[in-house]
């Protein structure tokens, strides 16, 4: 598998490719490790089959090398948070049976000792995490595929993306294309690498031959911004919420190395787009809104950061090799639902073992939101189709609903059930959107009463820092909030 290495390794030997706060492994020194990583991980406890191998691992080098070389070796690999309930494990392993897993030194390893795992210390060269060896294969991986991740808003079910490893180096390639990336770049993980979009900033860069400095910490923390300045980070890359941070507040202090920003995992607000093209303006950087989605690896369109001012809400156009389509809801409409075909689309789903011998299911991948492409094919999402609510036959869009009351992160609306009324929660005093209310309402045409306000200590988010939409919809429920 030297072959799918050496695509997914684009550095010369001599220069930086994984980069930590105590060290810096350099592209020829990551091929040597990868090799023996390899090798642990091509015979799994001395047998010949492929087997699935399942990380429990925060942001890290060793995370970095088990994710390579598994692929490398043709294993199939599932990254999951670090923090994965251990009932969460349990119902995961049960499901699919891994030949390995990988999690971190001291967490609760009941599940796997009652399953028949056997710990092996770790097989990767250097690594601290605890390894374990099922007590028999499995078997029945299909030959395509190469990595398995949860799908958004699948957190409470054992559904997996399947992907094959054609589609990671696809969406790689496509980024490295879209973004102009070289070894010039340097990126930071910014966004956990469990997580589509973080896995596909480490993926891009090393194509490119970019050094990657990998870490644990948050953007939304002083350390983050205090390596980013230390190690020299040209590119970073984020959630509407990191943006919130950044651009709200933090573009003149960004440090000077910082000149690349990229945009993923949700619709960025107009005040930060203008935002966005001001610095820009003042700085000489580039900005890239992108959209994408874990069925298709990552990335599916990226708006040029020469075209931000001139195109502004688009997520730009579809990476090299990909094609979306609008599928008007309506006749006569030009809102429609999301098509995208492209080489980085899914296998298909899993929810069993057995779902894992399956072949491609899935050439055209309906992305369930809503958008129109211009007149020049750039894209624009509109929204989620289950984002959308009936206020007295009205239908609305609980994005816009959100921009309306405040900055990202502080507002999230929902709908109850039938759509009636739009609750809207929020982490200041409710007094201080009763403005915001009011112009809701009015726009609607409906009382005042349709949009109700509650107060919460902190918004539930995911691991990948998004609202976590189903726990507000459960709040709303149960009536509390």
């Amino acid at each position: 598998m030297t072959e799918i290495r050496d695509l997914l390794l684009g550095g010369s030997d001599g220069d930086p490719a994984l980069v930590s706060a105590r060290r810096t492994i350099t592209f020829g020194e990551l091929r040597g490790r990868l090799d023996r990583t390899v090798g642990a991980l091509h015979t799994i406890g001395g047998r010949a089959e492929k087997e699935v191998i399942f990380c429990f691992l925060q942001n890290s080098i060793e995370l970095s090398l088990v994710y390579l070389g598994a692929i490398s070796a043709g294993q199939a690999v599932a990254l999951f948070p670090p923090d994965t309930p251990v009932h969460r494990k349990r119902l995961l392993v049960a499901t699919y049976r891994p030949g390995m897993v990988f999690q971190r030194p001291g967490d609760p390893d009941s599940y796997l000792r009652e399953s028949g795992y056997r710990a092996v210390g770790s097989a990767v060269p250097g690594g601290t995490g605890a390894a374990w060896i099922a007590p028999e294969p499995a078997g029945g991986v299909g030959a395509d595929l190469a990595l398995l991740l949860s799908t958004s808003g699948s957190t409470g079910s054992p559904k997996l993306v399947r992907i094959g490893a054609d589609a990671v180096l696809a969406n790689a390639t496509g980024i490295v294309s879209a973004l102009g990336l070289s070894a010039a770049q340097r990126a930071v993980t910014s966004v956990p690498l469990c997580y589509s979009y973080g896995l596909s900033i480490l993926t891009s860069h090393l194509v490119a031959g970019s050094a990657v400095v990998v870490t644990d910490l948050s953007p939304l923390s002083v350390d983050f911004w205090k390596l980013v300045h230390r190690a020299a980070v040209t590119t970073v890359g984020g959630t509407p919420l990191v943006h919130e941070t950044v651009l709200g507040g933090r573009a003149d202090r960004l440090p000077p190395s910082v000149r690349v920003l990229t945009q993923a995992g949700g619709r960025l607000p107009h005040r930060l787009l203008r935002a966005a093209v001001d610095w820009a303006g003042r700085t000489g950087g580039a900005f890239h809104c992108m959209y994408g989605q874990t069925e298709a690896t990552s990335r599916i369109t990226c708006l040029a950061a020469d075209r931000l001012a001139d195109k502004p809400g688009s997520v730009g156009t579809p990476l090299p090799g990909g094609r979306v389509t609008v599928r008007p809801t309506r006749p006569g409409r030009a809102e429609g639902a999301i098509r995208y075909t492209g080489p980085n689309v899914m296998l298909g789903y899993a929810t069993c073992r057995d779902d894992l011998a399956r072949g491609r299911e899935v050439d055209t991948l309906d992305t369930g939101d809503l958008g129109r492409l211009d007149d020049e094919g750039f894209l624009y999402v509109t929204g989620r189709s289950s984002r959308f609510a009936k206020v007295l036959d009205r239908r609305v869009s609980l994005d816009d609903v959100e921009e309306w009351c405040g900055p990202v992160g502080q507002v999230a609306a929902v709908a109850t059930a039938g759509g009636t009324p739009i609750v809207v929660f929020t982490t200041r005093e409710p007094d201080t959107l009763a403005p915001a209310r009011r112009e809701i309402a009015d726009t609607l045409g409906v009382p005042a009463a349709m949009v109700v306000v509650r107060r919460v200590a902190a918004m539930p988010r995911t691991a990948a820092g998004k609202l976590d939409y189903s726990a507000l919809d459960q709040m709303v429920d149960a009536g509390s909030g």
